[in-house]
């Protein structure tokens, strides 16, 4: 788990800091996102993103919160705490964006193989399987 700081920001602070952000996100180049977030995040923060995009995109498949514990090596708490919070659309955008976008290409073809991972009986841990995909 990340470090994080324990002094608390004032509100202004925080919203200029999230404006920035949204800025960097929305008005740059897709390759400069790319550079800015490979900089900017950890190999540990972004395996946290990759599984909390897999966990909505498995929920959306319909496999059990049990299951994707298993599979992306992540608490059953954690990824029920994700199913109860899909099911009052705190996710929708997300959820949205990530079924939109893995109908076809590479996402997909790697959650397919993830899924048929967890079917298969074979263990290995979500870290080993994306760096062999």
């Amino acid at each position: 788990m990340p470090h994080i700081s324990k002094k608390k920001l004032n509100q202004d602070t925080v919203k200029k800091l999230e404006k920035y952000i949204i800025s960097i996100i929305k008005d740059t180049g897709t390759q400069t996102r790319v550079n800015i977030f490979d900089e900017l995040l950890t190999q540990t923060e972004k395996v946290m993103l990759a599984k909390r995009i897999a966990i909505l995109f498995l929920l959306k498949k319909g496999m059990s919160t049990y299951k994707i514990s298993e599979l992306l090596g992540v608490s059953p708490s954690t990824a029920e705490r994700f199913e109860n919070a899909t099911s009052f659309n705190k996710y929708k955008h997300t959820t949205d964006w990530i079924w939109k976008n893995s109908k076809e290409g590479s996402f997909d073809a790697f959650m397919e193989s993830l899924v048929s991972k967890a079917f298969t009986g074979r263990k290995q841990s979500f870290r080993k399987f994306v760096d062999e995909f």
